[in-house]
């Protein structure tokens, strides 16, 4: 029986051609598709520019147009906080305005720290700066929210001063104690906290914080009922809240002589 010499080599060779084929077809289908998408996103990155520069002035003055805005950026992979003078925050003149707005921050802050404790709701912080923005005045609505403050905040970042935002649980309106909530939301939300202290809140402050979210003020025994699973004993707790107290976090209430234990308010989940 004749031999069919070199054709299995030659079906073998066929096929490896064949692959190689699609696989330079493939890489080049491929790089023509990113070097297109790249095209599309630069075409839409500089029709953002130029939206931006026609739209400033709504831009600054709308939080909804600005909130929409940063959406628009942060889907192009664009940073608008980012440092440099050639950003696109930095040409529309955001950069500066959120630094304008990260200084009135810190003004709000320093005058309620001492009494805080470096801990203040997000909610009390946006009434102060735009009564710094409106001349001390509280009737006219400033076009500043919460985002505006967040990012304010993260401009601040860099300097370590020690400015961020923390969450903790929701507070629910308050009369008590001469105070009046700082938060609308139920118990089972989440409110903010602008942390305003070169010090982080350490873990037995942070749990105070949370427990105390609940109904504005905590005791030793709702912290000892809360940690009982992981083995805080009352001494610890006590700790705890007393550390509170001497930081400026908590304020004391002893209720005077006919209370049955002190009431511990974490200060800036509260507007005086």
């Amino acid at each position: 029986m004749a031999r069919r010499t070199g054709v299995g080599y030659t079906s073998l060779q066929r096929h490896l051609d064949s692959q190689s084929h699609y696989s330079t077809l493939s890489t080049s289908l491929l790089s023509s598709q990113a070097q297109s998408l790249q095209a599309q996103l630069q075409t839409f990155t500089t029709a953002l520019a130029s939206f931006s520069t026609t739209h400033r002035a709504r831009i600054l003055s709308s939080p909804t147009f600005r909130s929409e805005f940063t959406r628009l950026c942060a889907e192009l992979g664009l940073d608008p906080l980012g440092g440099g003078k050639k950003k696109l925050w930095d040409r529309l003149g955001l950069g500066e305005w959120y630094v304008a707005l990260g200084v009135q921050v810190v003004d709000v802050c320093l005058d309620l720290r001492d009494a805080t404790g470096g801990l203040v709701s997000v909610e009390v912080v946006l009434q102060g700066v735009r009564k710094l923005r409106n001349g001390g005045k509280n009737d006219r609505t400033e076009q500043v929210t919460v985002g505006d403050l967040e990012k304010a905040i993260q401009v601040l970042e860099p300097l370590g001063c020690g400015y961020k935002v923390v969450s903790s649980n929701g507070v629910e309106n308050h009369s008590d104690a001469g105070a009046k909530s700082s938060a609308s939301a139920t118990s089972n939300a989440s409110i903010k906290l602008v942390q305003c202290r070169p010090q982080a809140l350490d873990t037995d402050s942070f749990v105070v914080v949370q427990l105390a979210t609940e109904k504005g003020y905590l005791t030793v025994e709702d912290l000892v009922r809360f940690k009982m699973g992981e083995g805080w004993g009352a001494e610890r707790c006590e700790r705890a809240l007393s550390k509170g107290v001497e930081s400026g976090l908590c304020w004391v209430d002893d209720g005077g002589e006919e209370a049955a234990e002190k009431r511990y308010y974490v200060a800036g989940l509260w507007a005086f």
